[in-house]
């Protein structure tokens, strides 16, 4: 059985009108494709901890595995959702490996992404944290834009306050940059 996958989007928003419609497309259009829509926030609703980096949103998908992830981006259907958003913002895409617990994800109120350096799993398992995905650069299939992440690491929260406890205090203490977004409501 092949690993599950992640799909992370970040997106930093010219035409927030225009970027709320597409996003609007996106849940149905994963779970037609076998994706599960985690967490979608525009850049206001998403905690930045570290890094110097603009405000961005971020969008979050788990699929069964990293083949389904990759036949969906490259599906038809979904090159003509991306191009719906075109002039929209200006977005990076990444697909990583997730490990067999992250197919439990689903209990959590918040989504972490910790993009720089590899992580230990250990600095966040303690605050409770369930890591879902740790790409080192070679495993981290940039999918759109320029790809500048290096390591890339997506944590579950199950309590936001201890998210943004650890959170806070990881990127105090590193040049990482971490992003925090609420899970996405069931529909």
């Amino acid at each position: 059985m092949s690993p599950p996958a992640f799909l992370l989007v970040l997106a930093a928003v010219h035409d927030p009108e225009g970027y709320a419609r597409h996003l609007a497309t996106l849940p149905l259009l994963y779970a037609r494709a076998g994706g599960r829509y985690l967490a979608n926030a525009a850049a206001p609703d998403v905690e930045h901890f570290g890094g110097r980096s603009a405000a961005q949103g971020l969008v979050v998908s788990y699929w069964p595995s990293m083949e389904r992830l990759r036949a969906f981006w490259g599906s038809a259907e979904h090159q003509a959702v991306r191009q719906s958003r075109a002039g929209s913002g200006e977005h990076d895409a990444f697909a990583l490996p997730g490990n067999q617990l992250s197919a439990s994800a689903g209990d959590f109120s918040h989504i972490a992404a910790i993009l720089g350096q590899p992580t230990s799993p250990a600095v966040f398992e303690h605050e409770g944290a369930c890591p879902l995905a740790v790409a080192r650069e070679p495993d981290l299939i940039v999918l759109e834009g320029p790809g500048t992440a290096g390591a890339c690491a997506l944590y579950g929260f199950r309590d936001g306050q201890a998210a943004r406890r650890v959170l806070a205090q990881f990127s105090s203490q590193r040049r990482d940059r971490s992003l925090l977004a609420p899970l996405a409501q069931a529909a």
